[in-house]
């Protein structure tokens, strides 16, 4: 666990990750899911992970992109998005998919209590 002020760079922690799972198990399909409070914040973080890693696939996972999120290496949510619209298809009964993720982080944790 990180607990870090803000613009202390947290977010390096989760567009690292697939790189690093790539490099480690290659042969795998590795996924990142991140879970952020606003969408404000979801299209800053995908922004900022395309400048940096522009080859890896992310998706905001909402109802019109679940279909994208089983090839994505990176699923940005909101807290009330992700039970729901991955329960609203097959994925969470998806073996191949389940097994996939790799990392789950939980951006802004300090509002925790209010979702």
């Amino acid at each position: 666990m990180f607990i870090l002020f803000t613009g202390f760079g947290k977010s390096i922690v989760y567009q690292l990750a697939p790189l690093f799972f790539n490099k480690k198990f290659p042969e795998y399909q590795n996924r990142v899911i991140v879970i952020e409070p606003t969408i404000g914040l979801v299209k800053d973080s995908i922004a900022k992970l395309k400048k940096i890693c522009p080859d890896l696939s992310s998706v905001h996972l909402t109802p019109a992109t679940i279909s994208k999120a089983k090839s994505a290496s990176y699923i940005f949510t909101s807290p009330e998005m992700i039970l729901s619209q991955l329960s609203r298809t097959n994925l969470l009964s998806d073996t191949d998919f389940m097994n996939s993720i790799r990392c789950i982080f939980v951006d802004e944790c300090h509002i925790i209590e209010q979702w």
